[in-house]
C-alpha cells in the first residue's frame, strides 16, 4: 500500500532515464530531491527507481548481487560508474559543448549548467 502511494506521486514528477551520461547525474539529483521532499522510506527507494531506469541501467542493475541490487545508494553508484559520469568526462563534456543553431541561448546555458552541476 506504501510503495503505491509513493509510485503514484513519482509518476507524476519523474521522466524516465536519460541515455546521455550527463544527464544520468541529474536525473539522481532530481530522484533524491523528490524522495526528499515525499519523505520515501530507503527501504523503498530502490525498487521506486527501477521503473524509471533506461535499458542500459536495468541491465547494470540486473547484474548486481541481489542483496546490493534493493539497496538505493549501491544501485546509484553502480549506474552512476558504468556510465562514467567523472569529473574529467564531464569537464571535457563542458568544453566541448556547443550551441545548436536552432538552439536559444537559454536552452544552450541549461545545457551548460546540467553539466556543471
Amino acid at each position: 500500500m506504501q510503495t503505491k502511494r509513493f509510485s503514484d506521486a513519482l509518476k507524476n514528477a519523474l521522466i524516465k532515464m536519460s541515455s546521455d551520461p550527463v544527464e544520468v547525474a541529474g536525473f539522481f539529483r532530481q530522484l533524491n530531491s523528490l524522495y526528499a521532499k515525499f519523505e520515501v522510506p530507503v527501504a523503498l527507494r530502490a525498487t521506486l527507481l527501477k521503473p524509471y531506469l533506461n535499458d542500459k541501467a536495468k541491465l547494470i542493475v540486473a547484474r548486481l548481487d541481489p542483496s546490493l541490487a534493493d539497496k538505493y545508494e549501491s544501485v546509484k553508484e553502480a549506474i552512476l560508474r558504468e556510465f562514467k559520469t567523472t569529473l574529467s568526462y564531464l569537464l571535457n563534456k563542458f568544453k566541448t559543448t556547443t550551441k545548436d543553431s536552432n538552439e536559444t541561448y537559454i536552452l544552450y546555458g541549461s545545457k551548460l549548467m546540467t553539466v556543471l552541476t
